[in-house]
């Protein structure tokens, strides 16, 4: 993950990667820092929507639609190389405006209408987060993290052009550097139809 979005970074190309930290493995001495329950279940509805069997990690999802183990790094690269070979689908602009010292207020523009059905999906990404683990299998390690999911939004778009949305993470999270990551897709296939990031 911390290769792919550095690589993102210094080529310009349209990678997004979004970490989403899941709690299944809370319970085995260690509980995960940024693990939260909504994206245990994001996952699960992958799942379904893929016909898999269940849920395991290190699990890597491209475009929403090509699902394999995280860390087969040649696999991830050939998938992410097919993705771009596509067009790049409708346009997101984003413009986010901060609301006193924490709220961030986001307004969307697309540079057509999505297809009817078509939801926006918005996560407010930690760049980098760091984890001191004293449990379980990885006791003693220090952890690198990179685009950490940290609040999840869905809008309903019902054939619209444009949308507003608004992000107050809770007084605890210290996020340090930030962005909003925001991509258009099938909730019933998974399928993504367009992406976009804004730093913040």
């Amino acid at each position: 993950m911390r290769e792919l979005a550095q690589d993102a970074l210094r080529t310009g190309k349209r990678i997004y990667p979004l970490a989403f930290h899941v709690d299944y493995w809370n319970g085995l001495g260690w509980p995960d820092p940024y693990s939260s329950e909504w994206a245990t279940d994001r996952q699960q509805v992958y799942g379904r929507a893929l016909g898999q069997q269940g849920v395991y990690t290190p699990e890597m999802i491209i475009n929403g639609g090509d699902a394999f183990v995280g860390s087969n790094r040649s696999r991830a690269h050939r998938s992410i190389d097919a993705a771009l070979s596509h067009p790049e689908g409708i346009r997101i602009v984003l413009d986010a405006t901060r609301d006193g010292d924490r709220r961030v207020s986001v307004e969307i523009k697309f540079s057509a209408a999505p297809a009817q059905g078509t939801v926006l999906r918005l996560a407010l990404v930690q760049i980098e987060a760091l984890t001191h683990v004293n449990a379980g299998e990885n006791a003693g390690h220090t952890l690198l993290h990179a685009n950490v999911v940290r609040a999840f939004q869905t809008v309903q778009l019902d054939g619209a052009q444009g949308a507003h949305a608004a992000f107050a993470p809770q007084p605890a999270q210290d996020l340090g550097k930030k962005a909003i990551v925001a991509f258009l897709q099938d909730p019933d296939t998974m399928t993504v139809g367009g992406a976009t990031r804004l730093d913040l």
